[in-house]
């Protein structure tokens, strides 16, 4: 089963589906791309480069949709600007919905530290460093 990440976008149910609207948080898909473990922090910022720019892993989309009383009376999503994030939303719902990009919701960028000689997990370099 594909796992999803980071909260990215915001799904607003039509309030004629519902008595008023509703708010569903959805992660965007998992990014297609090999992580290189332990790595320097040269490796660790062309890491985050490609992953800023790499395709999702395919994915059923009824497995999210099927958990989201009344997806088919989504008219508007909010979603973040990330590749990613749009990649996730074209995949889930039609062209018939409204989608809104929003830089308010994308993910913090910390930058990776420029330590040399130094090999660390990718995820250290990611979010400690």
């Amino acid at each position: 089963m594909t796992r999803f990440y980071f909260l990215l976008l915001l799904i607003f149910i039509s309030s004629q589906a519902l008595a008023g609207s509703r708010i569903y948080l959805i992660r965007h898909a998992t990014v297609d791309i090999k992580k290189p473990g332990w790595c320097s922090a040269k490796v660790a910022r062309d890491y985050k480069a490609v992953y800023d720019t790499a395709l999702i892993q395919t994915f059923n989309p009824r497995l999210v949709l099927d958990k989201i009383d009344h997806s088919d009376g989504i008219d508007t999503v909010f979603c973040s600007p990330q590749f990613r994030a749009i990649q996730t939303v074209d995949i889930l719902f039609d062209k018939n919905v409204i989608r809104k990009t929003d830089v308010n919701l994308m993910e913090f960028d910390y930058p990776v530290s420029r330590i040399p000689l130094i090999r660390l997990p990718l995820k250290a370099w990611l979010v400690c460093c």
